[in-house]
C-alpha cells in the first residue's frame, strides 16, 4: 500500500529504510498508547501533580520525536521543563500540548487508517 507521508517526512524516511509494515506497527502503537498518556497528563495537570506532568510530558515528547511531530515534541519538552522549574505555569502550557497532541493523533490516524 502506498500512503502519502508528505506531512511526515521523518516517517517517510523511516519507511524507506525499514519498510511500511514496521512503520505502520510503530505508528499504530503510538495511536493506541498516546491517548491514555494524554489523559494522564491532563489529569496530573488538573490535580496539581507537577512530577507526573513532567513524566507524562516527557513520554509524549519522546513519542512525538519518533513520529516526527516536531511542534508537539517542542511543546511537550517545554511543558516538562515548566513542570520541573515553575509548576505554577503548567496551566498556561498544557492546552498547547493537548491541542498539538490531538492534532498529531488525528493526522497520523488519517494517514495510517488502512494499516
Amino acid at each position: 500500500m502506498t500512503r502519502d507521508l508528505s506531512a511526515f517526512p521523518a516517517l517517510a524516511l523511516l519507511e524507506s529504510r525499514l519498510g511500511p509494515a514496521l512503520v505502520a506497527a510503530v505508528v499504530q502503537a503510538f495511536l493506541e498508547d498516546t491517548p491514555d498518556t494524554l489523559r494522564k497528563l491532563q489529569a496530573a495537570g488538573a490535580t496539581d501533580r507537577p512530577g507526573d506532568v513532567a513524566m507524562y510530558a516527557h513520554a509524549i515528547a519522546g513519542s512525538a520525536a519518533e513520529m516526527g511531530l516536531e511542534a508537539l515534541n517542542a511543546a511537550a519538552r517545554d511543558l516538562e521543563r515548566v513542570a520541573r522549574a515553575n509548576p505554577s505555569h503548567i496551566a498556561a502550557h498544557l492546552p498547547n500540548v493537548v491541542a498539538l497532541c490531538t492534532s498529531g493523533l488525528d493526522s497520523l490516524g488519517r494517514a495510517f487508517a488502512d494499516s
